[in-house]
């Protein structure tokens, strides 16, 4: 194939002959697209955001349906079986959670990568090829779409500066979508080749690409490789188990390793080095995949499944097909490594067992059985700490709480489980009374650590001008009351309330002083005033109940990072 004639042939009304359904979707991605940015619903909006998802994967998956069945007698079993595929996904998106999408984009991606060699006899130089092509015309797509980009914003700024001509400069956003969703597509469809040549000999590789892999990739494997490898034989010595955050280290390593013997698959002039890598392949893969696994059961024993570790046990599966494949057809191909690939997303995304319903099981097992063990759970009612939790306790519950709420989706579903209405993270551990905890904060743990119960504490409000409630984090907030404002601040350890002409300042560090020096570990109705500060000037006065802070230990010293607290104001 001559890339370049290739790349430089204009986009004519073939490519849309061609691809007629992918432009449907290319053309819908961008209308609802700017729908999106305008917000205009069509739908609710959670719905709209899913079709429109279903959109942008329906480009590539039916670009690739399209070089499957090409040249092929195009039954109406294809169609039906595609028609239902379609709707399946279309349902699983609207009526699922969308974290397990990102494995559904990625495999219409890597179907891409062998669709036109599915059903072919087609060796390795051909499929390399054709993605080498591939590569050209998305960096050719992307370098062009770039400039007419660029190109477009100095006109815009021209018409605006010379002539104050406004109208385009006001839809710009509007005007890079349509270069985003249907340009830089359209270019991408318009460089797919019709004729898919098998290779019998080596391809022509260009000189750039060759010094790339051969004095780059190639060099920083084999390093990689004597890295790993010497940490195995550590971690042996020493009986030890591989750290949980290994497991992606490795990932990486293994995948650089394929990529690089699919590029020796093809290559025939190779150096002494790429010589022993490719004659070695699967002897080196042994103990690599063997640690991963291993790493893999450490992080998820201490802290269960989620979508990035499912995403881990994806690529495991992955280097184990790989390795089975490649004894038993003794060598390496490229078409069934991407076709094992895709079907492991593909299962990752649209089966029972998709990453979210898996870890999302996971991760509420792990939390019931942690609130049970120390009686925060009962009727399915969560329940106030009342305990002195350890560390590696209070990781744990952080951890869980933290993935609850890290989307709306699966704050609906913690929400649903347990009849509550929390908003965030912060809501949930205040509730459980838990102090919030990561592996990173160990060395800087808390030296004081209360038990708050105070949420049943009522202060009468006569005499007093008004009532806020507050929740301070290391940043400057403003009060609004009658059309006027004050601003207040938790900042090195002290409460400054500006209020008008009067600057009052609550000094944090004494009062944990005092409350240290008393060992009080826990606050209710019957010590709560240990906690409320009265301060008077002029003819203003506040008072200050606290009902709840956080501190942690820096440079030796107690510092309070987060604070809530129920303010009443008399002017």
């Amino acid at each position: 194939m001559n890339n370049l004639n290739i790349l430089l042939n204009p986009i004519s009304k073939d490519v849309f002959l061609r691809f007629p359904i992918v432009f449907f979707f290319i053309v819908s991605t961008f209308i609802f697209a700017v729908f999106e940015n305008h917000s205009i619903y069509v739908f609710e909006e959670d719905i709209q955001e899913r079709v429109l998802f279903y959109f942008v994967v329906s480009i590539p998956f039916f670009t690739s349906l399209y070089l499957f069945t090409e040249k092929r007698k195009k039954s109406k079993n294809y169609a039906i079986f595609f028609t239902i595929f379609s709707i399946i996904v279309l349902y699983h998106i609207i009526y699922s959670s969308l974290d397990s999408f990102v494995f559904l984009f990625i495999a219409s991606i890597i179907s891409l990568m062998f669709s036109a060699f599915l059903s072919k006899n087609s060796n390795n130089n051909a499929i390399f090829d054709f993605n080498l092509h591939g590569l050209y015309s998305i960096s050719f797509a992307f370098l062009s779409s770039a400039i007419l980009a660029l190109g477009i914003l100095a006109i815009v700024a021209s018409l605006d500066f010379l002539f104050s001509f406004s109208f385009f400069k006001d839809n710009l956003e509007d005007i890079y979508l349509f270069i985003s969703t249907v340009i830089f597509p359209t270019l991408i469809l318009s460089h797919i080749p019709k004729e898919y040549e098998i290779y019998k000999e080596s391809i022509e590789i260009k000189k750039a690409l060759l010094i790339l892999i051969k004095n780059i990739l190639t060099p920083l494997v084999f390093i990689y490789t004597l890295i790993l490898y010497a940490y195995f034989i550590k971690i042996v010595f020493l009986y030890e188990l591989p750290k949980g955050e290994m497991s992606w280290i490795i990932s990486i390593y293994l995948c650089l390793a394929i990529f690089l013997k699919i590029f020796l698959s093809v290559v025939m002039q190779k150096n002494l080095l790429l010589t022993v890598l490719d004659k070695n392949f699967l002897i080196t893969l042994i103990l690599p995949v063997a640690f991963l696994g291993l790493a893999i059961y450490t992080r998820i024993e201490q802290y269960g499944i989620t979508e990035p570790r499912y995403a881990l046990i994806v690529l495991f599966l992955w280097f184990i097909s790989i390795f089975v494949f490649t004894i038993f057809k003794r060598q390496f191909c490229i078409k069934t490594s991407f076709a094992s690939l895709f079907t492991l997303l593909l299962f990752a995304s649209l089966s029972p067992f998709n990453a979210t319903n898996v870890s999302t099981k996971s991760q509420i097992s792990r939390f019931e059985n942690i609130l049970l063990e120390n009686e925060m759970l009962k009727d399915n009612q969560l329940l106030a700490n009342k305990k002195d939790l350890s560390f590696d306790t209070r990781v744990q519950v952080s951890s869980i709480v933290s993935y609850f709420t890290n989307t709306q989706a699966k704050k609906d579903f913690f929400n649903n489980y347990f009849d509550t209405n929390f908003k965030n993270q912060d809501e949930v551990l205040r509730y459980l009374n838990v102090k919030y905890a990561s592996e990173s904060s160990k060395n800087s743990e808390d030296f004081y650590l209360p038990i708050f119960n105070l949420h049943d504490i009522a202060l009468p409000t006569k005499g007093y001008d008004f009532v806020v409630n507050l929740n301070l984090a290391k940043d400057k907030k403003s009060i609004f009351y009658e059309q006027k404002s004050f601003d207040i601040e938790l900042k090195d350890n002290k409460i400054f309330i500006d209020l008008e002409e009067n600057l009052f300042e609550v000094d944090l560090a004494l009062l944990l002083e005092n409350l240290k020096e008393k060992k009080i570990q826990e606050f209710n109705k019957d010590n709560y005033k240990e906690l409320l500060i009265v301060q008077n000037k002029k003819s203003s006065e506040i008072k200050l109940l606290i009902k709840y802070f956080s501190t942690i230990k820096k440079n030796k010293k107690d510092m309070i990072t987060y604070i809530e607290a129920v303010l009443f104001v008399k002017k």
